[in-house]
Formats: C-alpha cells, sequence, structure tokens
C-alpha cells in the first residue's frame, strides 16, 4: 500500500509539473510569408487557463479562426447561448486586442477585411506604426475609418502608442505586452513583442533583418533583456521569421532573415545565456520559425530548402517548431 501511494503521489507531483509548465497557449491563424493570402502572419495567444486572447498581427484573421475552428480549438467555447456562428463569435468576444507589428499587408490584411465586421478593440503598437496606419489607411481613401481618433473615426479601435519597454495591460485579460523597436530595411522598421503571464514569458518578432546587415543593433539590444529570463527558466518561446533560403543575396533580403543570418543571431543570444556552455545555452525554449516566403519553383522549392537548412544549423539547445496554419502549440 505504501509503495502504490507513493507511486500516486509522484505521477499526481509530474502531472501537476507538466501543467506548470503550460503556461500560454497558441493557435496558429497563418504562419506563411507572403503571396498565399489565406495564409498570412496571425497569431492567437492566450494564458493556458484563459479563454481570452491576444492576435499577434493579423495578417489572417476569420480564415484562420474558420479553419481553427474546424480543427476544434474553440469547442470549450461552442454554448447553445451563442448568437453566432463560433468563428465570429471567438472574434467578438475572445478577442479583445491585437499586436500590430508593423504595417505591412500581410500583417494587417485580415484585420482590416474583417473591421466592418468587427467589434471595439484595442490596437497594440508603436507610435510610427499608428501613425502610419492613421495617415496612409484610416484617412486615406483605402479604408474608411474604423478608429477612435480622426477624421470620420467610427470608434471601433482604439489605437494603443506603445512607449518601448514600458509594460501594458492586454483588456479583459491577465497577459502584458511591451514592445522593442526592430530593423525591417532601416530606415523602416517594425516591432517585437514580449508577453507576460505571471512569471512566463513569450517573446514574438515582427520582420527584422539581422543586426550586421542592418547596421544596428536592435536585435542585440532585445537579447540583453530576454538572456535573464532565459536563465532563469521564464521565456518559454520565441517566434522570428526566417523568410529566404541561405541562397538569397544579402542585398535582397528585405529586413528578413536567412538561416545562417538566424544562426548568428542565435549564437548572440547564446553566449549572453551562458558563454561557457553555450551550445546547450537555450535549452528549454521553443523556437518558432515564421514566416517563410513560398517561390512556387518546382526544381528549388524555398520552403523545403529553408526547413533543411534550418535543421542542420546549431541550435544552441533549442526546439525548433515550424508552425502550421490552424495548429495549437502550449508551451
Amino acid at each position: 500500500m505504501k509503495i502504490k501511494a507513493i507511486t500516486i503521489i509522484l505521477l499526481t507531483l509530474l502531472f501537476m509539473n507538466g501543467k506548470a509548465q503550460e503556461n500560454f497557449e497558441l493557435i496558429v491563424l497563418g504562419s506563411g510569408g507572403g503571396t498565399d493570402d489565406g495564409n498570412l502572419s496571425g497569431y492567437l495567444l492566450s494564458a493556458s487557463d484563459s479563454d481570452k486572447y491576444l492576435c499577434l498581427d493579423a495578417g489572417t484573421l476569420m480564415h484562420g479562426l474558420i479553419l481553427a475552428t474546424k480543427a476544434g480549438h474553440f469547442n470549450h467555447l461552442e454554448k447553445d447561448t451563442n448568437t453566432e456562428e463560433l468563428p465570429a463569435h471567438v472574434l467578438h468576444h475572445h478577442i479583445d486586442a491585437y499586436a500590430i507589428s508593423h504595417t505591412h499587408l500581410d500583417h494587417i490584411t485580415g484585420m482590416l477585411i474583417a473591421a466592418p465586421f468587427d467589434n471595439e478593440k484595442k490596437i497594440f503598437c508603436s507610435p510610427k506604426t499608428a501613425d502610419e496606419l492613421m495617415n496612409y489607411i484610416f484617412l486615406s481613401p483605402l479604408w474608411a475609418n474604423f478608429t477612435t481618433e480622426g477624421k470620420g473615426a467610427i470608434g471601433k479601435w482604439e489605437l494603443k502608442r506603445m512607449e518601448n519597454k514600458n509594460w501594458y495591460k492586454v483588456p479583459n485579460n491577465q497577459l502584458q505586452i511591451k514592445s522593442f523597436d526592430l530593423c525591417h530595411s532601416c530606415p523602416n522598421t517594425s516591432s517585437a513583442f514580449l508577453v507576460k503571464n505571471n512569471n512566463s514569458y513569450a517573446l514574438y518578432f515582427g520582420d527584422t533583418g539581422a543586426d550586421i546587415i542592418e547596421g544596428e543593433n536592435k536585435l542585440n539590444e532585445i537579447f540583453n533583456e530576454i538572456a535573464p529570463l532565459i536563465k532563469k527558466e521564464e521565456l518559454k518561446a520565441i517566434f522570428i521569421e526566417v523568410s529566404f533560403p541561405d541562397s538569397q543575396k544579402d542585398q535582397h533580403l528585405y529586413g528578413h532573415l536567412k538561416p545562417s543570418l538566424l544562426e548568428s543571431e542565435l549564437e548572440k543570444l547564446a553566449a549572453k545565456v551562458n558563454s561557457k556552455e553555450i551550445d546547450n545555452a537555450l535549452y528549454g525554449v521553443k523556437l518558432f520559425i515564421t514566416h517563410l516566403k513560398p517561390n512556387y519553383s518546382i526544381e528549388n522549392n524555398s520552403l523545403p530548402i529553408i526547413t533543411e537548412e534550418i535543421m542542420k544549423m546549431k541550435h544552441y539547445g533549442a526546439e525548433i517548431i515550424f508552425p502550421k496554419q490552424s495548429e495549437k502549440h502550449t508551451f
């Protein structure tokens, strides 16, 4: 009986420990880097014990919600009292904010197309991104002004201009978020977002070039911020783009990464975490590789080439994941 009791206790502790490690839930609305307009950057992130989501970029939105619904990821939200189909119910009642890294169309189109059907939300972004959204979209002939500011404001979306490295609370949500500037073919910019759930973190990069290509120090500054979190095993995941294979010439990267440049940047991060055991310094971090760009070549299809090159490079202990549309991940 004692052995049985001890076994039950150990199994319970293992189960509790496993659950404790699942701090976030991720639903992939879209993960592609372009051309396929039904699969563009869009990720729902929530605390693992919550049904309230933050939408990280929204190149694909309703189409992604429909596919995620078909995959069963929102079954727990299906109620007899729902007055809308489930994808619309999720949009209106379980997504209270967007975090938009920059204004390129593959990161905002889904949000814009859904705007007439959407409800009140905050849009977290940099001041530059907010100004670009206002000047080139909402105050232009391209689209109606769905924001709460400026001429003809419809009043649905409040632009929350984020000051770098300040924490902001996501509405109706236990998550907090702060932003960092990125170079996306400087002087063009993008943003990275660090999301916090209690003492656990996830880092999402919008489009970014490598420091050595951009002539800036943006990634290194972010690595200085997150290295202590990795040391304390608090940073659970990093989402970072790799748009092209290594055959792409540096002058034609247009503010994106390729596998060799990602490896160089990971080496810098790993050295900050543990310079004495650099090869395994990122152990425990899930590294989601996003924004792969298809080229539709029969002989040299870029997607498997990028994947193969990433798997061959040094990972410094990180777990490599290629997120696919409509998948769910916990970490």
